[in-house]
């Protein structure tokens, strides 16, 4: 199993496909909010800086609306957490939470090992 900075950097250069993806082809045909989201959130965890809602939101590339509710969903399932900031209660984080970041480590390997995705050096 890679380590979890080279899972970070391949989730980064996922993140980085689908955004260029969105220059040749609409990106409604493939909006998948969630894993973006899951993506976005298993990289600030290893690079340990935080995620606003509403970073999060904008990460996800979807209306706000639609944002909020697969967030929801999200933490719903047990995936990741929200809480408000220590220095400011108005502003919500978000995390990832562990089991969220356990199930994105072995998708992210899955990847690595069953397809042959190259591990960066």
């Amino acid at each position: 199993m890679p380590s979890d900075e080279k899972l970070a950097t391949i989730a980064s250069l996922l993140t980085r496909m689908r955004l260029r993806r969105s220059k040749f082809l609409p990106a409604t045909l493939f909006a998948e909010p969630s894993w973006d989201m899951l993506l976005e959130l298993f990289i600030s965890q290893v690079r340990e800086t935080r995620v606003a809602t509403t970073s999060l939101c904008i990460a996800a590339n979807v209306p706000q609306a639609t944002a909020l509710r697969h967030i929801a969903q999200l933490e719903e399932h047990g995936l990741l957490s929200r809480f408000p900031a220590p220095e400011d209660k108005r502003l919500k984080l978000v995390r990832i939470t562990a089991t969220g970041y356990g199930q994105m480590r072995k998708c992210l390997g899955e990847l690595v090992k069953k397809s042959g995705f190259p591990v960066p050096v």
